[in-house]
Order: C-alpha cells, then sequence, then structure tokens
C-alpha cells in the first residue's frame, strides 16, 4: 500500500510521509526527457509483441499520411474556391457598374424621347392651329372670289383628293 502511496505522490509533486517522524516537504519530480524520435517498443515484449506494436506504428503512421494527403486536397479545394470567389466579387463589381451606366443611359433615353415628344405635340397643335386658320383664310378667300391666291389652291387640291 505504501508503494501505490509513494507512486501517487509523485506523480503529483510530493512524498507522502509514512512515519509520524518524517519531513512533509513537497519533492519535485524528476523531468522528463522529450524526444522527437518515435517510442520504441516497451522492454521485456516479446517479438509477437514487438511486432504487433511495430505493426501498429505503421498503421497510424500510414493513417496520419493519409489524413495529411486528404488535408491538403481539401486545402487546395478550398483555395480554389477563394479564388473562384474573388473572381466572381471583381466580375460582380465590373457588372453592377455596367448596369448603373446602362440605368443612366436608359434615363438619358427616356429624357430625350420625352422631349422629342414635346416637340411632336406641339408641331401638330401648331399644325392643326395653322390649318384651321388656313382653313378659315380660304373659305374667306373663295368668298371674296380670289381664286388664285396660294391658299385657295392648297384647299382646293385637298377637297380634290379627298
Amino acid at each position: 500500500m505504501d508503494f501505490i502511496h509513494d507512486r501517487a505522490a509523485r506523480a503529483v509533486g510530493e512524498q507522502m510521509p509514512r512515519k509520524s517522524g518524517e519531513s512533509t516537504k513537497p519533492t519535485v519530480a524528476p523531468a522528463r526527457k522529450v524526444s522527437l524520435q518515435a517510442p520504441s517498443a516497451p522492454r521485456g515484449m516479446g517479438a509477437k509483441e514487438t511486432q504487433l506494436f511495430i505493426d501498429d506504428l505503421i498503421k497510424e503512421n500510414w493513417s496520419l499520411k493519409l489524413d495529411i494527403t486528404l488535408q491538403r486536397k481539401a486545402e487546395e479545394k478550398l483555395r480554389a474556391k477563394a479564388e473562384k470567389a474573388e473572381a466572381l466579387e471583381k466580375r460582380v463589381q465590373g457588372l453592377e457598374k455596367l448596369n448603373q451606366d446602362l440605368a443612366q443611359q436608359l434615363g438619358q433615353r427616356d429624357n430625350a424621347l420625352q422631349e422629342a415628344f414635346d416637340v411632336i405635340l406641339k408641331l401638330d397643335t401648331d399644325k392643326s392651329s395653322l390649318q384651321q386658320t388656313q382653313t378659315q383664310k380660304g373659305i374667306v378667300y373663295r368668298r371674296m372670289g380670289v381664286l388664285g391666291h396660294p391658299i385657295t389652291q392648297k384647299i382646293s387640291e385637298a377637297d380634290q383628293r379627298s
């Protein structure tokens, strides 16, 4: 039992007293050496256990290499997606600019069409009022007997066409 107590105490870094007269000072556990080498087979293993241990290490190594390969492929896919997203973002910005330019041009075209429509309406109104005036003058000229006047000639030609 004291052996288990000592082991547990060393794990936490202090020594448990066994007798009433012993010191209760904490002791520092010895530092472990960190090695970058592969773990060696525990001592006392037979050939079969050592071979199984090596096989497990080989499988773990293969698994880790597979994980690295898969992570690299996933990283490449993510980078490709990121590049594609950047290209699409640039294209979207270009299309938004083009859309704004086209909307501005449509606004200018609509304004020009409205102005042209207003001019056509004004000219049509002017034409109607001129025709009405000419018709009234033509009637006056006919009554007056002025047949050679240009207005009476135009009215006569219009009457003949109808």
